[in-house]
């Protein structure tokens, strides 16, 4: 479904400099394929949020994060009608800096302490008692009730669990892959 949400000003600004730092690249450039790749990547760090590239995001209020970024302000009413069904939401982003973020907001604006299921999360054994494994932060979700919301690395969704507790999910940054995208949005709709 999509809900366009113009871009505040600062995040705006930023989007246009990169791309006019693309727009005034010399194309005889060795490194001219780096360079590229680099705005573009930029540009989706500035899409999720225009804090992301400065790795600022901690320094900030979740209203001032939401403030500044058209795609937090278009979650925030999608997760506002969920919050009103009492239902549960899967969001997944496949940067670490956007899933902090994303923890941040979700604590700040519902009180919800969403634990992080990516890459660093074990699959299996335990590795310390502070931190749970995939299975168990699952079985966790699944056991609240209520509204309540995880956040997940599209990649990580992956390995073959289900989350049968939500019935919900968002893709806050969409993966380069829409297979692997159609996976993760899978992991729900399992029985």
């Amino acid at each position: 479904i999509l809900r366009p949400v113009e871009m505040p000003a600062e995040q705006k600004q930023r989007y246009v400099a990169e791309l006019n730092r693309a727009q005034n690249m010399n194309g005889d450039d060795q490194d001219g394929r780096a360079v590229i790749l680099s705005i573009l990547h930029a540009l989706r760090d500035i899409s999720d949020h225009p804090y992301i590239p400065d790795r600022r995001i901690e320094s900030y209020s979740a209203d001032e994060l939401i403030s500044t970024s058209a795609k937090l302000r278009a979650l925030m009413a999608i997760l506002d009608e969920i919050r009103q069904r009492d239902e549960k939401v899967l969001l997944y982003a496949d940067r670490k800096e956007t899933q902090k973020m994303l923890v941040k907001i979700l604590k700040e604006q519902y009180g919800i302490r969403s634990p992080i299921i990516n890459g660093d999360t074990p699959a299996g054994a335990q590795v310390s008692k502070s931190q749970q494994t995939r299975q168990e932060i699952i079985h966790q979700f699944q056991q609240k009730s209520g509204f309540h919301a995880l956040v997940l690395s599209p990649l990580a969704a992956g390995f073959g669990f289900n989350i049968t507790g939500a019935n919900h999910v968002v893709h806050y940054s969409r993966h380069w892959n829409p297979a692997k995208e159609q996976q993760a949005t899978d992991r729900v709709h399992r029985i």
